[in-house]
């Protein structure tokens, strides 16, 4: 049974008891109630002390990211923050880390819908972020700032600093979803200092106490040093009382040093000087620096100096007693550090903590594991990843670049990354120049394969504005080394990056796009012998799409479905998925709905692929551009319905996103809104050719349905003047009954300027497509999934479907009860279906059946009231 002591009740954990403040756990208790507490103190205060003595007795789901000055490094920030997250749900953590850090707003609402299908909403969480002071990162802490103030309603973020943190949440403080706990709270009353020596056995009077309590002024830390002092003292001392207690302020780390290191075993006194040098203190990384463990059990029983940490199953160490030991590191030989960054990079390597791994590997001079650690990242890197990895390997000595050639090889890789082009090439050619001349030992012909490797792909990147189409070469040399090479790139390293569309030219003439096509077509050879796989199906999927924009379905097909059958040969993520993507829009041509339930179940199924880094987000992207088209804007990710738009570097695929928001906009009427979010495709991907034709066509359509005819006949005459040379109308069809509707205006526009037959022709097509979409909108739009991004996927298609309460029909009966329902003969049914009559009829036979009618009108009446029909939106 746990006794009171004056408001104070002790615990004991491990070797050690500490004293439960009730005081302080009732003020965090009433603060659970906010959004946000913040805990400000000086050091020594027991901030982080009172608020895990408060957690450890209550059932929060918790997680405590204690920071360092590392983590103004957001690339370091983010693998601690998802390591924390880990322990709560590992799924959730490792979408977390695949997501990234997310610097810009469009990023965070991403992150957002990560967590938003995994947090139960019947159960209490807490985020405590240690030591938030260290922290001057102004990403880092906008991040913080919008994550405290965006929090789910169960979720409670505490804030332990030293002052008040960096952020803004002026806005919590006046919504009342803001509470302070202050250094004046934290400080020990004289009945809790009375308390504390108690449960020590310190039997000391009351004017002793008052005194200490006095001299002290409650700081947590100097109380606990007066207690170690007291505990020394023989009794016939303490009753001399007040004349043998020292000056609390003064002299701290003296009395650190011969109240504790003095205490310790030589062995320990140096493993904890050790600790000095790590930031991470993992009880996995500390068995690995003492194999034999005996020294973490006898540093357990210093005191809480040194405290477990249960929720990341990792020590802390306070932090006056760690200044204090950090002094102490010249007793420590250089042999002696090197194999503690030694030893802690490899922990870092095996837990994926890769920036920690290099910075340990950087102080230990290990240029060599830096090197195999950039080498396994993928081909083009994050802005903030790029921009750290070009100041580690800058911080080189110049004897080291000389004597290594992989260094300024994998400089190439971070300019590249970083679209220093001009930069990238020089210094790779005068590499290049250099390392010719020096045989063929591996590690030359390593660095040679790399440095054609990034030149080839500059110059893939370039030509479209370039149209130099030489970089085949480039990448045949490449090929020419790589036998040469033990090792082969595996993924993720292996797997190529695509932009928004892989045809990426800007000029519509035949003329411009042909050398494009024929240029990557000799080129992917060479990329798959040199990089592992790298690129292959690239050539037949761009040939693919590009069939598809100019409306030549059945080439398209045949073309895509090879370029899918390659990049699964050979782990082509990304390739595979934007094959998957033109396969569905093929497949809404046909209204077939089994087909496209392939699709989507091999979409799905991508996000199981470990090695595809943005797995998550492009299954977001694709299945919000397929809900967004059959009208079923519920089921879009959140993040891709945001209205607002911010910039990022090397993120290609933002054309792509931008246009499903602005297609989700023209579905949802935000006519305004969808012409906001095509703005923002004036960057590269936006000006390529087949980007601006699909901008032009949904500006056209928007500003008609705005009432803006004089906007929407620019639009329309840009896009017809496009079409003429490219052959290109495709953008117009997808968009159904809305282009329908624009070319029947225009072709009573007498002035418009088009040729009618281009008008017709069009409003004949979007037409035919319109009745296709609606058969899969009614498949696939009529239920609504439960929002959630990129954690719900489409429904699986059975081979009977219930929906809503009514009997259970098969897909092609479906099908066969929409066109009842919209007044087409049998023959229309037929034709519209691609089915023969006797089929139609046999299916109809069986709709009537199974709803118990006798004639068309009781077999539509009966699916209405049933709910298996929807008015036609």
């Amino acid at each position: 049974m746990t006794t009171s002591l004056n408001g104070a009740v002790p615990f004991r954990e491990g070797n050690q008891v500490y004293l439960e403040r009730s005081r302080i756990h009732a003020l965090l208790e009433k603060a659970m109630g906010s959004m946000v507490v913040t805990v400000t103190a000086g050091a020594g205060y027991g901030k982080t002390q009172a608020v895990y003595s408060f957690l450890r007795t209550r059932t929060f789901l918790t997680s405590w990211i204690q920071l360092s000055e590392r983590d103004n490094i957001q690339e370091r920030f983010w693998e601690n923050f998802t390591a924390a997250i880990s322990l709560i749900s590992r799924e959730t953590a490792l979408r977390l880390a695949e997501h990234g850090f997310p610097g810009t707003s469009r990023r965070f609402d991403r992150y957002l819908d990560i967590p938003r299908g995994d947090v139960n909403p019947r159960a209490r969480y807490v985020f405590v972020y240690d030591d938030l002071h260290v922290i001057k990162n102004r990403e880092v802490l906008r991040f913080l700032e919008q994550c405290v103030s965006s929090a789910f309603p169960n979720i409670t973020s505490i804030l332990i600093s030293r002052t008040m943190p960096g952020i803004n949440i002026a806005a919590l403080d006046s919504r009342h979803a803001h509470t302070r706990i202050t250094e004046e709270d934290l400080r020990f009353t004289e009945e809790e200092t009375a308390a504390y020596f108690q449960i020590h056995g310190i039997r000391v009077g009351r004017q002793i106490t008052a005194k200490v309590c006095r001299d002290t002024e409650g700081w947590a830390f100097a109380t606990y040093l007066a207690a170690l002092f007291l505990k020394r003292l023989p009794a016939p001392a303490l009753a001399a009382e007040e004349r043998h207690l020292p000056g609390m302020h003064t002299n701290i780390f003296r009395l650190l040093e011969t109240e504790i290191l003095d205490a310790v075993s030589p062995g320990l006194r140096k493993f904890l000087i050790k600790l000095t040098l790590v930031d991470i203190l993992s009880r996995e990384l500390l068995e690995a620096l003492n194999p034999q463990k005996d020294l973490i059990a006898e540093m357990e029983g210093i005191g809480s100096f040194i405290r477990r940490d249960p929720y990341s199953n990792s020590y802390r160490i306070h932090h006056l007693f760690l200044e204090c030991l950090t002094l102490k590191q010249r007793e420590l030989g250089d042999h002696e550090k090197q194999e503690v960054y030694r030893t802690a990079a490899q922990w870092c390597v095996s837990n994926d903590r890769r920036i920690d791994a290099l910075a340990y590997y950087e102080k230990a001079g290990n240029y060599d594991s830096i090197i195999d650690i950039i080498d396994t990242l993928p081909l083009i890197l994050p802005n903030h990843t790029a921009l750290h990895l070009k100041a580690l390997l800058d911080r080189a000595p110049e004897s080291l670049c000389r004597g290594n050639p992989m260094l300024e090889t994998l400089r190439g890789k971070i300019r590249m990354s970083l679209g220093l082009f001009i930069e990238c090439k020089e210094g790779l050619r005068a590499h290049i120049r250099r390392l010719e001349g020096q045989g063929l030992p591996e590690e030359i012909c390593r660095a040679l394969r790399d440095c054609y490797l990034y030149l080839g792909f500059v110059g893939l990147i370039t030509s479209t504005d370039t149209g130099d189409y030489g970089y085949a070469a480039d990448l045949e040399k490449a090929a020419f080394y790589s036998p040469l090479v033990a090792r082969l790139p595996r993924p993720p390293v292996s797997v190529i990056m695509l932009g928004s569309y892989i045809c990426r030219v800007r000029e519509p003439e035949e003329g411009k796009i042909l050398p494009y096509l024929a240029a990557l077509e000799a080129s992917v050879p060479f990329g798959v012998r040199a990089f592992g796989g790298c690129m292959y199906g690239m050539d037949d999927l761009a040939r693919g799409e590009y069939a598809y924009f100019r409306g030549d379905l059945p080439q398209a097909e045949g073309l895509v479905r090879r370029a899918l059958e390659k990049a699964r040969e050979q782990n082509q993520y990304e390739i595979e998925n934007r094959a998957l993507f033109y396969l569905l829009r093929i497949g809404i041509h046909r209204g077939g709905c089994r087909e496209l339930q392939d699709i989507l179940n091999s979409l799905e199924a991508q996000k199981k692929q470990e090695y595809y880094r943005n797995r998550f987000i492009h299954y977001d992207i694709i299945m919000g551009w397929f809900y967004a088209q059959i009208g079923a804007a519920k089921k879009l990710a959140p993040w891709l319905k945001n209205e607002f738009e911010d910039g990022e570097i090397n993120d290609r695929g933002r054309g792509l996103e931008i246009l499903v928001k602005a297609k989700y906009h023209l579905g949802e009427k935000k006519y305004s809104a969808a012409l906001a979010s095509l703005a923002g495709r004036g960057d590269t991907e936006g000006t390529l050719l087949f980007g601006k034709m699909e901008t032009l066509a949904m500006e056209a359509v928007c500003r008609y349905k705005a009432r803006e005819p004089e906007g929407a006949l620019a639009a329309l005459r840009s896009a017809y003047q496009l079409s003429l040379s490219s052959g290109i109308a495709m953008p117009f069809v997808e968009l159904g009954r809305c282009t329908r509707s624009l070319m029947g205006w225009a072709l009573t526009e007498d002035s418009c300027g088009i040729d009618r037959e281009w008008l017709a022709g069009l409003k004949r097509e979007a037409a035919a497509y319109a009745k296709k979409l609606f058969f899969v909108a009614g498949v696939f739009g009529e239920q609504d999934s439960p929002a959630g991004g990129s954690g719900a996927g489409p429904r699986p298609v059975p081979s009977r479907r219930l929906f809503g309460t009514g009997p259970l029909l098969s897909c092609r009966e479906r099908e066969v009860l929409s066109c009842l329902s919209r007044g087409l003969t049998r023959v229309e049914i037929a034709e519209t279906l691609s089915l023969s009559i006797n089929t139609v009829k046999s299916v109809i036979r069986s709709v009537y059946n199974k709803l118990g009618a006798v004639n068309r009108s009781q077999a539509v009446q009966a699916a209405a009231e049933s709910g298996l029909l929807k008015a036609d939106g």
